[in-house]
């Protein structure tokens, strides 16, 4: 009797071709420069690291806001900054896009109504682009009236990534803003040994679902993933922000509307790793461009 467990590849795929063809297509980041490098973000678990303000949540943003302009959900699980701030974000975004030329940034009632009359044109534009898709936007934070402390819990940010999928029958961009506040379920000991638990977690919903993982993560002054080293095994993409210093000096910074950043492509398991890709990143309207040029 022959053995049923055993597999080749003439059993799995009779028709190589046909198989090829049922493959996740492919999810883009939205960034030229960007995706000339990466190709596809489908079924990655995507690491985004850096120092502290050189805008990973605002590169996350953007991400998200080049997904749902298509049509496409997005799950962006805010673990640190509440919904609310969030959807200011978002606005602000848009209203860059609308406008390129314009950065309309606010933090509350007041701040909309201090806007210039060019200012909140742009912002009126944005709001309505963002009222086109804002169905594809699936925006939690921890607090209880938008999805509480278990959004902090990777498994059940799984389980809401698989129900967004199933209602919109594409797989959805899952963003978890950031690494180090996640938590899971299961038992563990040490600090490294909850960080490498939840990477190992994260690595298993992007590559069973076809979703792309994309998280934040805060790094140690020598540029290393703060709490876990797993995470540099399992992911399948690790980005690395920083100020482009060959542009600029980092005592100009506060002054600069536009700062020059580079994306270090320090991993890409399915493409050309050691990549530098030079972005724009304006900060008043948490938008990341490919530098020079406009999306």
């Amino acid at each position: 009797m022959s053995d049923s467990t055993l597999f080749s590849v003439a059993d799995a795929f009779p028709d190589i071709m046909e198989a090829l063809k049922q493959q996740p297509r492919e999810i883009q980041t939205g960034i030229d420069a960007l995706d000339k490098e990466l190709v596809t973000i489908s079924g990655k678990y995507v690491a985004v690291a850096g120092e502290t303000s050189t805008g990973k949540t605002d590169f996350c943003v953007s991400l998200a806001a080049n997904r749902i302009r298509t049509g496409n959900p997005v799950l962006f699980a805010s673990i640190e900054v509440g919904e609310h701030t969030m959807l200011r974000r978002f606005a602000s975004h848009f209203a860059n896009v609308y406008a390129p030329g314009t950065d309309a940034t606010f933090q509350s009632e007041n701040g909309i109504k201090n806007l210039t009359s060019e200012q909140q044109a742009a912002l009126n534009g944005g709001v309505e682009m963002l009222e086109q898709c804002k169905q594809f936007l699936y925006l939690y934070d921890g607090s209880e009236k938008y999805g509480g402390k278990e959004m902090r819990i990777v498994e059940h940010v799984a389980v809401k990534a698989k129900e967004i999928s199933r209602k919109h029958c594409v797989p959805c961009l899952v963003i978890c803003d950031y690494f180090q506040l996640l938590a899971t379920r299961e038992s563990t000991g040490t600090a490294t040994e909850k960080f490498d638990a939840l990477s190992h977690k994260l690595a298993q919903l992007a590559h069973e679902t076809g979703s792309p993982v994309i998280v934040p993560c805060a790094t140690n002054k020598d540029g290393s993933i703060r709490g876990s080293g797993q995470v540099n095994y399992d992911n399948d993409i690790t980005l690395h922000l920083s100020i482009d210093q060959a542009e600029c000096n980092e005592d100009d910074l506060p002054a600069l509307s536009i700062r020059p950043m580079i994306v270090h492509v320090k991993k890409n398991r399915d493409g050309r790793a050691r990549a530098r890709v030079k972005l724009d990143y304006r900060p008043a309207s948490h938008r990341f461009t490919d530098r020079g040029g406009e999306l």
